[in-house]
Order: C-alpha cells, then sequence, then structure tokens
C-alpha cells in the first residue's frame, strides 16, 4: 500500500511540475496554452506493484484533435517514459493479472478502438481484435488467459 501510496504522489508531483514549467508563477494562460496544456489521468497500478501506468492527453493542432499517450512511472525509482506514441490516441490501460502485459484501447486502425497488447520492458504494441464496431471497454479475467470487451 506505501508504494501505491507513493507512486501516486509522484504522480501529481509529476502533473504540478508540468504545470509550473510550462507556465511558471504568475502567469495568465491563454487559451492555447490552456488547449495544449498536458493533462495526467487514466492512472492503473500495475498488481505487482512495480509500474504505475498513466495518460497524457494534449491538444494536437495540426490534427485538430486531442490525443491520449500511455506513460509508464517505476514505482522503485521514479524513473518514467512514454510507452505509447504516434497520432492515434492510446487510452483505458489495463494491466494483465500476472504485471507482464499491458492492454489498451487504440484507434490507430481504421479509427476503430481496438485492444492492443504491450510489454511494459518495451517493444511494439500487438493488435489484439478485430472488431467490426470500436471497443467501448474491456477486463481481463483473473488468470489472464481470456479479455472480455464491449462493442458499440
Amino acid at each position: 500500500m506505501t508504494k501505491r501510496f507513493a507512486s501516486l504522489l509522484g504522480l501529481l508531483v509529476l502533473s504540478t511540475t508540468i504545470v509550473q514549467s510550462v507556465y511558471g508563477q504568475g502567469h495568465v494562460p491563454t487559451l492555447d496554452d490552456l488547449l495544449t496544456l498536458k493533462t495526467v489521468g487514466g492512472t492503473q497500478i500495475s498488481p505487482d506493484g512495480k509500474w504505475v501506468a498513466y495518460t497524457i492527453g494534449y491538444g494536437d493542432f495540426k490534427q485538430d484533435a486531442f490525443i491520449t499517450q500511455i506513460c509508464l512511472v517505476e514505482s522503485g525509482s521514479g524513473r518514467s517514459l512514454q510507452l505509447t506514441r504516434g497520432d492515434k490516441s492510446s487510452t483505458n490501460p489495463r494491466w494483465s493479472p500476472d504485471s507482464q502485459w499491458l492492454a489498451f484501447l487504440s484507434n490507430r486502425v481504421e479509427d476503430k478502438n481496438q485492444i492492443f497488447l504491450i510489454n511494459p520492458n518495451g517493444g511494439e504494441a500487438q493488435q489484439l481484435t478485430k472488431s467490426e464496431t470500436a471497443i467501448g471497454n474491456f477486463a481481463w479475467s483473473e488468470d489472464g488467459n481470456t479479455i472480455a470487451y464491449t462493442a458499440m
């Protein structure tokens, strides 16, 4: 429990640091500043307590869209890294019960949310589903062998 609290506290400090470094003290943000401000959300602690996955959202003026990517913080060292990248969003990070995999939703294929799987130690994400309609949510089974999902 202490590791989880420390990890969440680290995320709070990270988000506060981002805001202070972007705007400084005494600066009133403009509308453009607010639209490009990175927001932290979607936290998910790995079952073994070693990692915290979270999302970073930001406005992308080139695409005229809000993009979300997944990042990780290692609870022992506080080291953070961006896990997903690209022009399409990656959201809803969910750890496998053994903490070996992170599943997430992304609209990187045909602009429909599908489930992808990535190893937190690196590598390319693998597409798990090819649903005809966008996937809205999903959950791992307790044994980690199955993922159930709802599609819209």
